[in-house]
């Protein structure tokens, strides 16, 4: 209502009539009207400068604001359990793909592949042998940053580079590609091509490289099936704060928090996985 009594008042129309224009004047003007905008754009800021470590190593993340003034960071592309707004069953699915009004299911210090990880575990052999193929698949990422550091390059340079040879990236996704070790592949698994060609790998490198991230998806697919399967049939009554749900060989203990905003932000590595409060968040800053 509050929004709908500024737009018709803004602009003299009345509510069947009301056009929105996405613009800077209109973000400044919610800002007046809406504390959680503002709010929002201050505690992204202050993550960013108690979070960060070195800005050559941070991670492109969300910064998800939950409910009772607390944070939690994860993973631009990385796997969470969340509760859609929709459904009333638990998901595995993208950071990026979760909103506001939705639910994060967590477990502190817990990523998506690790939850993976523990599905497989049930049988070490298998387990063993995949860990063997993550290895041979994630040969480009290792061999990129032998390549920036033997080379000396920062991460805009190593960007420029990429770029000559047809990869055309952002400097965040590149830091994710090397800083974030869930990363199996960039979005586009031909880039990798080209990365072997900038750092002038064998072709036999390549096709190795190429067949073993498919034999991980493989592996990783069929596995995400049975977690899936296994999350969906845990039942969470409506206002549950805490579930438990059994994996392989461990039993991981989740807590259940409403989101109430998301930003993008970049952090190191360490800050991830974590609740942490607004009011511990602050004290900090003041004291930096």
């Amino acid at each position: 209502k509050r929004e709908k009594g500024f737009f018709e008042k803004e602009n003299n129309l009345k509510e069947d009539k009301i056009s929105f224009e996405i613009s800077k004047e209109l973000d400044e003007r919610m800002e007046n009207l809406d504390p959680l905008f503002s709010l929002l754009e201050d505690t992204a800021k202050i993550v960013e400068l108690n979070k960060g470590g070195e800005v050559k190593e941070n991670i492109p993340s969300n910064l998800f604001v939950l409910e009772g003034d607390k944070i939690y960071l994860s993973p631009k592309d990385g796997d969470c359990l969340s509760i859609s707004r929709e459904l009333n069953k638990i998901t595995y699915g993208k950071s990026s793909e979760i909103s506001p009004g939705d639910k994060l299911v967590i477990a502190e210090g817990i990523s998506g592949d690790d939850l993976l990880n523990a599905r497989m575990e049930n049988d070490i052999k298998k387990f063993n042998d995949y860990k063997k193929i993550l290895k041979e698949a994630k040969i480009w990422q290792q061999y990129l940053k032998e390549y920036k550091l033997r080379e000396n390059l920062d991460f805009k340079e190593l960007r420029e580079k990429l770029q000559n040879v047809g990869v055309k990236r952002t400097e965040a996704t590149i830091k994710g590609w090397l800083n974030d070790p869930d990363t199996l592949q960039p979005q586009n698994k031909g880039d990798i091509a080209k990365i072997f060609g900038l750092t002038k790998e064998s072709n036999e490198i390549k096709r190795k490289c190429s067949s073993s991230i498919d034999k991980v998806r493989k592996l990783r697919d069929v596995a995400k099936e049975e977690l899936t399967k296994i999350l969906e049939d845990t039942k969470v009554e409506e206002n549950s704060k805490h579930i438990n749900v059994s994996l392989g060989t461990q039993d991981f203990n989740f807590s259940i928090h409403s989101i109430e905003a998301t930003k993008k932000v970049e952090v190191g590595r360490n800050h991830l996985y974590k609740i942490e409060s607004m009011d511990d968040l602050l004290v900090n800053e003041k004291d930096g």
